[in-house]
């Protein structure tokens, strides 16, 4: 029994440093680096298309607010004229 459990350790042991390996070696490869890199890009492209859609919200906001001051100027001046 002892011999056949050390036996199963060593077989799960060398699967470990096989998986082990494995995963370096993908993690150390072109692969993986040109994925990351992608991603990285994705998200730069993302970003920095939200901060334009920010900016432009922000002054079609700010055109609103402007418009929106218009019309409570002119409706107290209605107001102040009865």
């Amino acid at each position: 029994m002892w011999l056949i459990g050390a036996a199963r350790e060593r077989m799960v042991s060398a699967k470990q440093d096989t998986a082990k390996d494995a995963i370096y070696r993908y993690v150390t490869g072109q692969e993986f680096a040109l994925q990351i890199r992608a991603i990285a890009e994705a998200f730069g492209r993302m970003k920095g298309n939200l901060d334009q859609e920010r900016r432009t919200m922000e002054k079609i906001w700010k055109s609103r607010e402007k418009q929106i001051e218009t019309v409570l100027t002119n409706v107290v001046g209605i107001q102040g004229s009865l």
